[in-house]
């Protein structure tokens, strides 16, 4: 009978929304730089979709995550689902020349990142230490997501050519 059941639409963002719901006080992400409750892991995920959207994020974009805080690389994949985004993580080691070559090969928006690079060929969202309070004027009640035919994440891997495929 449960099988039978028709299930709402929903993405991996729904379920960070609803474990905040259920355990808000519960611990959901420690890291050295970080440490959230899952109420504030899916209110930072909300405040941060918000600016993604105001730089020009759409349902259905692919972004690339190359930052190195594992952190905020977990809190921006949640903010793109809450988008109907598609989260491409990259190297955050990855050179200016070598994310202009991503962008292109993976029709990337825009690139998430904490370093600038000189002329990219794609948006780039800068993380830096005033990200939280950028991030902090936004609202962080619930977004709505009209996109649901939206991969969730694209992973990269150059096996032994070195030049990264789509997975």
């Amino acid at each position: 009978p449960c099988l039978e059941r028709s299930l709402d639409p929903m993405n991996l963002a729904d379920v960070f929304v609803g474990l905040a719901r259920r355990w808000p006080g519960r611990t959901a992400l420690i890291s050295p730089a970080l440490t959230l409750t899952y109420d504030q892991l899916a209110a930072r995920a909300e405040q941060s979709a918000r600016e993604f959207r105001l730089r020009g994020v759409t349902p259905g974009a692919n972004i690339g995550i190359g930052i190195r805080n594992n952190a905020e690389t977990l809190v921006s994949m949640i903010a793109l689902w809450m988008l109907g985004a598609t989260a491409v993580p990259l190297d955050f080691r990855a050179s200016g020349a070598e994310r202009n070559l991503l962008a292109s090969e993976f029709d990337l928006y825009a690139i998430i990142e904490d370093r600038r690079f000189p002329a990219p060929g794609y948006e780039s969202i800068f993380i830096d230490g005033s990200w939280p309070d950028q991030i902090g004027r936004h609202d962080s009640s619930p977004l709505t997501n009209d996109a649901d035919d939206a991969a969730a994440i694209i992973g990269l891997t150059s096996g032994t050519t070195g030049r990264p495929v789509g997975i």
